[in-house]
Parts: C-alpha cells; sequence; structure tokens
C-alpha cells in the first residue's frame, strides 16, 4: 500500500514538472544558414533550441532574472524552443516565421512577434499572457477574449490585413492599445475604462466614442474618417497628446482637459476647437480647417515648441442666426429697418462668440460687399451717425441697408499673418415694398436690379434681383 502511495505521489511530481515545461514551435521562410536571434526571460534551467535539424542546444544564462539572448543559425524550417521551467517572455522578432504554436506556452506573460509574416495566430490557453505584439505580419484575424485572455495590458496589432471591421476586446485591464492601420470601421471601446493610450490611425472610423475613458493620456486617431468624437461628460482630465489630423471633425471641446500639452487637428474643416482654460500647450497645429481666433490659445498660454495655424478656409456662419437660403441663394440676414433696432435677435448675426481676442484687444471685425465691381468695406453706424451700412455690438451684427453678397473678415494682432473670413449671405429688406418672391430662369429679358437698386445683367448671374418689381431667385 505504501509503495502505491509513492508511486503516485511520484506521478504527481512528475506532471508538476511536465506543467511547468514551455514550448513554442515556430515556422520560418529565413534560408538555411540564416542567423537568427530570440530573446527569452533568463532562468537557471535555461532554454533549448532546436534550429530545425531535430538537435537541442542548450542555452543557460550566467544568472537568473533580466534577459537572455538566444543566436543560432536556422537549419529547418521548424525551430522548437523549450524551456524546463519559468519562461515566461519570448520575443522573436524580424524572424521571418509564418506561423507559431503556443499551445503548449500556456504561461507566457510577454510574446513579442513583431515584423514577421505570420497568417494565423491562436492564443486561446494563455491565461496569464499580458503583453502582446504581432504588428506588422500577415493576420487576417486575431481572436481575443476577455474570458480566455483575461491579463492583457499592452496590445499591439498594427500593420496586418485584418478582414474584420469592428474591434472589441472587452477587458478592464487594457492599458496600452495599437489599433494601427487595420481598416476598422468600429472600435467597441466602452469596457476598457482603464486604459491609458489608444493609437488608431489610418483605419476608417466614423464615429470615436471615448466617453468610457476617462484616463486616457494618448489618442492618435489621423487619418481615419471621424466626424463625431464623444467625451465624457466630466471631460478627459488625463489627456495629454490628441493628434486627431485628416479626419472631419468639426467641433471638439477639450474644455475638460487640463493637462493637455499636443493637440495636432489639421485638415478636418473644423469651425470649432474649444480649449481647455490656462493650459500652456507645447504643440498645437489646426492649419486648414475653418477656425476662427476663439479656437485659437490667448498670448500668455501660446505653444513653447510648435503652432501651425494657417491657411485657414471659410468659417461657415450658416448657424450663427442666418435664414435657410432660397434656390440659387444665399443665406440671408433680415435687415435691421432702424439703428435702434440692433439688440433684436431677429436682425443680428451672432458672432459674440468670436470677439475675444488673443490679447487685451478684441478681434477686429470688418464687413465687406461683394459687387461685380469688386468689394467695398461697409461703414459701421453709430449714435452721431445712424445712416451707415450696420451696426456690430458685442459681436452681434445687424445690417442697416440690403445687400446681395456680403462676408465678414476677421484680425487679430496677436496673429498678424492671417485674416479669417466668413462664408458668404444676403441682406433682405422684407419690408421694400415687394410682396413676392419667385424662382427665375436663365430667360430674363427685363431690367434687373440688385438688392442695392443697381442695374447689373442678371442673364450671367445667380443670386436674388428685383425684376418687374418682384424679387426672383435666379
Amino acid at each position: 500500500m505504501k509503495k502505491c502511495l509513492l508511486t503516485v505521489s511520484a506521478l504527481c511530481f512528475v506532471i508538476s514538472m511536465l506543467a511547468d515545461e514551455q514550448t513554442v514551435t515556430m515556422t520560418t521562410n529565413k534560408e538555411v544558414g540564416t542567423e537568427l536571434t530570440f530573446l527569452v526571460n533568463a532562468t537557471r534551467t535555461g532554454v533549448t533550441v532546436d534550429w530545425g535539424d531535430g538537435a537541442a542546444q542548450s542555452y543557460v544564462a550566467e544568472k537568473s532574472g533580466g534577459l537572455q539572448e538566444i543566436t543560432g543559425t536556422v537549419k529547418g524550417c521548424q525551430i522548437v524552443l523549450t524551456s524546463a521551467k519559468g519562461l515566461t517572455m519570448l520575443s522573436a522578432e524580424n524572424a521571418g516565421l509564418t506561423a507559431v504554436d503556443l499551445s503548449k506556452a500556456p504561461e507566457l506573460v510577454s510574446l513579442y512577434l513583431q515584423h514577421n509574416d505570420i497568417e494565423t495566430l491562436s492564443v486561446a490557453n494563455m491565461a496569464a499572457l499580458r503583453d502582446l505584439n504581432v504588428s506588422d505580419n500577415q493576420l487576417a484575424s486575431l481572436s481575443l477574449n476577455a474570458t480566455k485572455n483575461p491579463a492583457l495590458e499592452t496590445l499591439d496589432m498594427s500593420d496586418n490585413p485584418m478582414t474584420a471591421t469592428t474591434f472589441s476586446y472587452g477587458t478592464e485591464n487594457l492599458r496600452y492599445l495599437n489599433l494601427a492601420r487595420l481598416n476598422y470601421s468600429t472600435l467597441t471601446l466602452s469596457k476598457n475604462v482603464n486604459l491609458d493610450a489608444l493609437i488608431a490611425p489610418g483605419n476608417k472610423v466614423k464615429t470615436l466614442s471615448l466617453s468610457s475613458l476617462p484616463l486616457l493620456s494618448l489618442v492618435d486617431v489621423r487619418g481615419n474618417e471621424i466626424a463625431t468624437v464623444k467625451v465624457p461628460a466630466s471631460g478627459l482630465p488625463n489627456l495629454e497628446q490628441l493628434c486627431i489630423d485628416d479626419n472631419n471633425v468639426q467641433t471638439i471641446d477639450l474644455s475638460g482637459s487640463p493637462l493637455l500639452n499636443t493637440i495636432t487637428i489639421a485638415r478636418n474643416g473644423a469651425s470649432m476647437v474649444t480649449l481647455p482654460s490656462k493650459s500652456v500647450l507645447q504643440v498645437y497645429d489646426c492649419s486648414e480647417n475653418n477656425l476662427t481666433f476663439s479656437s485659437f490659445p490667448k498670448k500668455a498660454y501660446m505653444p513653447k515648441v510648435y503652432m501651425a495655424y494657417t491657411p485657414q478656409g471659410a468659417h461657415d456662419i450658416s448657424g450663427y442666426g442666418l435664414n435657410e437660403p432660397f434656390p440659387g441663394g444665399l443665406p440671408w440676414l433680415t435687415m435691421n429697418p432702424d439703428y435702434s433696432s440692433r439688440g433684436d435677435a431677429q436682425y443680428q448675426l451672432d458672432m459674440s462668440g468670436h470677439v475675444a481676442g488673443s490679447g487685451s484687444s478684441s478681434v477686429v471685425f470688418e464687413v465687406v460687399s461683394v459687387t461685380p465691381e469688386g468689394e467695398t468695406v461697409l461703414e459701421k453706424a453709430s449714435a452721431s451717425n445712424k445712416t451707415l451700412d450696420y451696426s456690430l455690438v458685442s459681436g452681434k451684427l445687424t445690417v442697416l441697408k440690403p445687400f446681395m453678397d456680403l462676408y465678414l473678415r476677421l484680425t487679430d494682432a496677436g496673429y498678424p499673418d492671417l485674416t479669417v473670413t466668413t462664408t458668404h449671405f444676403s441682406v433682405i429688406d422684407p419690408s421694400s415694398g415687394i410682396k413676392e418672391i419667385e424662382v427665375g430662369n436663365d430667360g430674363i429679358d427685363a431690367p434687373a436690379y440688385d438688392l442695392q437698386g443697381r442695374r447689373v445683367n442678371a442673364t450671367s448671374r445667380k443670386g436674388i434681383f428685383i425684376i418687374g418689381g418682384k424679387k426672383v431667385i435666379k
């Protein structure tokens, strides 16, 4: 009976020892004679490597702890690395690997396989895996499961020909995520609540939701198709770097990110970037958008390293109090019939959010009329001369005469090399005595006048004209 017990005990010991053994089988396309180098964590027992000829070579580190470099010569297409005990880290970078069998290495914690030609990879049995880098391979898919792979903290899948369009890996442990150039259109990140770095440039994402990611410090999503960025109601208080160039973001509110030091949002067509108050930026590139000076830092908070803010396209003011355009016409503002009515909202183009300048002085506004003869800067009315063209009080513009085509020019002494222009609009006098507005065509022979009463050739132009006592849109 005692003998049986001893046998069982010995068997359990053998099974325990076998459980510690880790074996990784790798297939390489490197030619025989090529020298390869792997990195493993250094252990007292070391590792053995069969370089492809069936003969295992032993590699024992001088001392355990740290990293051990394993260098050998390829002797066949299949390389087998075995550790008797304690293998937790393997780096096989740029080794021409086409396949890696990890089924007998479930205790690996860190695995680095970047810059290979791996087409398929299974990590289904690797519950201890914390760090995984498979960037720059030939993976069409990679199955990750929060139950089977609960420990992942860093994940780099970049530069693979993934066929899936959605990324989803619901674990709270994930800290670093690199999904660059993977053709994803949807990123499901709601369960990655402890994510610190999100790197996903060169995908096809249209909506980026960061609402459940308050710990983010780095976001790089350049070159997607993002139109909407959702941030938590409390902001992103830990965000330090945001790179969102070459997307379709129209507005973004970063006021809840006081640690922000780097923003690049070039080439989006953006009309508003709300910066964090009193945040000293290091880098800010907002060039090639449609921004005004309200999206630029104040003088005391100019970026310390780099800033690019020119050129800017025409800032869209269609939502600032203008009426919907008639067919073929411009958005329009109702003419203010009297200087005393300049405070009446129905006559106002509200630019009050764009008044504050970069320094102590305000932004300077000019109102410009466009006619076939050229451009004219309009004159500002005052209490002493109420018959001039327009009134501007705290950024709220009312126009005292009808005009067919106007736009605004904005300048700021803190940014002397930029003049911001707005989109164009008309000013219509509804009490002109003209009761009808009709849509015209090219066959107009009667004399035509613009809204300033000047005779024009309406056959070659589009816009609003007075023809035969009626307002006609052509």
